[in-house]
């Protein structure tokens, strides 16, 4: 099971976990859906607000609030900081630290996605998980054609000439694969670090870390639920939070979170 998605990975990537961190994200959206919701319910109302002064503020270039978390607080702090960005920052902030996600990674995917909800999109998922860099493959390069000779019921029977297409698919695809595999190894490019712990699938792999950071359970708790020991919980809960770049909170908090944001 590899960490990233592919099973390669670009040298000098700029954003070598942002598959990692997308599927973290995910997983939260997935287990703990009030995440979204206490972000719409409390950042977005001052989002709007700010939106709308940039838009009568001629000092400031409208829609430059998704270009990041730095950029918000390098503007927070100017002369001519808008009025309605300090309520904007404080209740990112409050939300953040309230799931313990309090990481400028995750602030600049939620000011994205705050970004693209006032945009009219979807407002159930993370709207600002992106690539910030193109993709180094065109479609053209890896693409993968299969043709052959159809069936002639007069000349064969089917079960041969079906047995004879398999075999000709088979070995074209296992050519074409090769071939890629080869480009890919002359690029330069390396191979994803594999996920070997408890056999645990991709979409799984972030359960017992949204179960600890955001939904504070205890490692005994994740433990039986994932049947396996403490020990095991230990090292997944670092190598994930490593991974992604998040900082494991401290506690032994044994309930999930039921209370949402107070107001």
């Amino acid at each position: 099971m590899r960490l990233d998605f592919g099973e390669f990975q670009v040298p000098d990537d700029p954003e070598p976990n942002w598959f990692a961190r997308s599927r973290f994200l995910a997983t939260v959206t997935q287990l703990v859906p009030a995440v979204l919701q206490d972000l719409r319910s409390h950042a977005l109302p001052s989002y709007r607000q700010l939106d709308a002064e940039l838009r009568t503020a001629p000092q400031f270039i409208n829609g430059q609030l998704h270009h990041g978390w730095d950029s918000i607080i390098a503007i927070a702090v100017a002369d001519t900081s808008p009025a309605g960005l300090p309520p904007l920052i404080a209740s990112m902030l409050r939300w953040a630290q309230q799931y313990h996600l309090a990481e400028d990674w995750v602030l600049n995917q939620a000011l994205g996605t705050l970004y693209r909800w006032v945009s009219g999109a979807g407002q159930d998922v993370w709207q600002g998980v992106g690539r910030s860099w193109g993709y180094p493959l065109s479609p053209e390069s890896i693409s993968f054609d299969f043709s052959a000779g159809g069936w002639d019921p007069v000349m064969a029977r089917r079960k041969d000439y079906e047995q004879r297409l398999h075999d000709v698919f088979a070995l074209r695809l296992r050519e074409y694969l090769d071939r890629v595999e080869a480009d890919t190894e002359e690029r330069g490019w390396t191979r994803t670090k594999e996920w070997r712990e408890l056999g645990r699938t991709l979409e799984g792999r972030f359960t017992p870390l949204v179960r600890w950071q955001v939904e504070q359970w205890t490692r005994q708790r994740i433990a039986e639920e994932a049947g396996c020991s403490i020990r095991q919980i230990r090292t997944i809960l670092v190598v994930s939070a490593k991974e992604i770049g998040l900082t494991l909170r401290r506690g032994r908090s044994g309930n999930p979170r039921t209370r949402p944001l107070s107001r």
